[in-house]
Formats: C-alpha cells, structure tokens, sequence
C-alpha cells in the first residue's frame, strides 16, 4: 500500500520537473481542475459535462496518468483532481478503432502530416488492408510496437499509473475517481441512477451547484457527439474477445484488471472461455 505523504511536497519546487499548468479555467466560487485520464476512458466525456458545469476549456484534453508521480509531486490544494478510468478490455477494442481511424486520415491525405518513414507507410497500409480486427486486437493485447503505434505508453504506462494511484490510501481529498461505466448511463448501457451520482459527485468536488434542471440537461445531453466518438458502450469486449484474446489478455493484464477493480476473481476468464467453447461445439452440430 503507496502512503500519501504528498502534503510535505511544496507544489512546483521538484527539481527537474515543470509544474503542470491547469488545462480549465473555473469560474468564480468554483475549483479549477486537471483530468488525469488514460486514453479512451472518457477524456471528451468527462470535459463534455464539465464544460456544461460552466468550464472553458484553455487548452486540449491531456493524457496524462502516465505522470501521475510527477504531478503528485507538484499537487496544487487549490485545484480539484478528476481521474478517469475504465475497463481495460474496453480501452483495447477502442483504441484499435481509434488507430484504425487515424491511420485512415493519414493514408488518405496521403501522409503530409506526422513526419512517417517509408517503412512505417508500408506497415500502416499493412495494417489498414491486411491485418484482421482480431489480429489487430491481439497486437495490442501483447503491446506489440508496430506502425509508429506505441501501445506501450498508451496501455502499459498509463494503466500502470492508475494501478498506483488506487494503491494511494488514503487519497488527497482534492482527487476524485470517476469510472466510464457510470458515466455513459443507460445509452451506454450503464444505469441512470449511477450516471447522476457520478456527475454529482463530480459537481460536489469542484463545488459546482447544479439544479434539477441542469441535472436533468447534462443527463439528456451527455452521452455521444465528441469528436473521438464510435460506439461508447460497457461490456464491448464479451462480444468482440475470442478465446485468444481472452487468454493472452489474461496472460499481460490480469493482475491489472484486478487492481482496478474490473473483476476480482482471478479465474474471471473461466465461465467466458466455456461459454466460447459451447458455442463453438453447438455451431459444429
């Protein structure tokens, strides 16, 4: 268990390190507030509601549990710390449309931006016209380094980082944590109930008074229509995830799923592989 001694640490002073500059400014009576977030967890989401919370937005939407030591180190009391997480067999299936999606952008524009290698067009058009979607997934259930994709930031260390921060008891009271499952509410396949709770609790960390009304509007109008949206819904990977992927994301991620909270048997897979296998024999009858 990580302690929470960060209180001695005078914000901005670490060596070699520079403090990190709120991305919101708050309006008045209100905090400002940084995001930590790993990617495609509900960064757009998140700074969706707290735009209607009455936040302009000064700078793009950052990634950033991949510092999550270092902005301990430079915790600003005055900010209030939002952290997002979301099920990692979910983050997986996403981030592959996602690639997907840019890499579409850069082949179409025929790569006039991103500075890419004749060997990393070869690979990304490989990738687009030659590569299944099962086998894409599997390249980033292993983090394989491929096509100027780097899965292992984006999954490894950032996941990591929101491993240690739910080591840290207890946590500074100016960070909340917030799940993308009770987020997305019943569109996504999530519960209404758990939607307005988080939002609520979000709205009470940056001492944001929201009436019924405005409750009410931020619930009708949260879900869908960022620019990084696809389909959004909870549970993607029990229809998307093979035996294979099943398996090797036991293999890379299992003690991580546990630390988040996504699943607490460790044996979780085993009532998915049987189901798989079942529907396998019933289809070869």
């Amino acid at each position: 268990m990580i302690q929470n001694n960060i209180s001695s640490v005078t914000p901005g002073t670490t060596p070699g390190i520079v403090p990190f500059k709120e991305l919101q400014t708050a309006p008045p009576q209100r905090r400002p507030f940084r995001l930590l977030t790993v990617p495609k967890s509900g960064t757009h989401l998140i700074e969706k509601i707290l735009k209607e919370f009455g936040y302009n937005k000064s700078g793009p939407p950052h990634h950033i549990f991949y510092k999550v030591r270092l902005a301990f180190r430079n915790l600003n009391p005055k900010v209030g710390y939002v952290a997002a997480i979301r099920d990692p067999r979910d983050v997986m299936i996403s981030l592959v449309h996602f690639v997907d999606k840019i890499f579409q952008y850069n082949l179409r524009d025929n790569f006039k931006y991103g500075g890419w290698t004749t060997r990393n067009k070869v690979l990304i058009r490989k990738w687009l016209n030659d590569t299944s979607f099962d086998q894409k997934l599997m390249h980033v259930i292993n983090t394989n380094p491929l096509v100027g994709a780097d899965f292992k930031w984006v999954l490894t260390d950032q996941l990591n980082e929101a491993r240690r921060l739910l080591k840290i008891k207890p946590l500074p009271n100016n960070i909340i944590l917030v799940r993308y499952e009770d987020l997305v509410g019943p569109k996504g396949g999530g519960s209404s109930k758990a939607q307005k709770e988080a939002i609520q609790k979000m709205a009470n960390h940056l001492r944001v008074k929201l009436t019924d009304q405005k409750m009410q509007s931020i619930l009708d109008n949260v879900w869908g229509g960022t620019k990084t949206f696809r389909k959004g819904t909870i549970g993607q990977w029990k229809e998307v995830f093979n035996a294979k992927h099943i398996q090797a994301f036991k293999n890379n991620w299992n003690a991580c799923l546990l630390d988040l909270g996504y699943e607490y048997d460790p044996d979780w897979d085993v009532p998915y592989l049987e189901k798989l296998n079942a529907d396998v024999e019933q289809q070869s009858q």
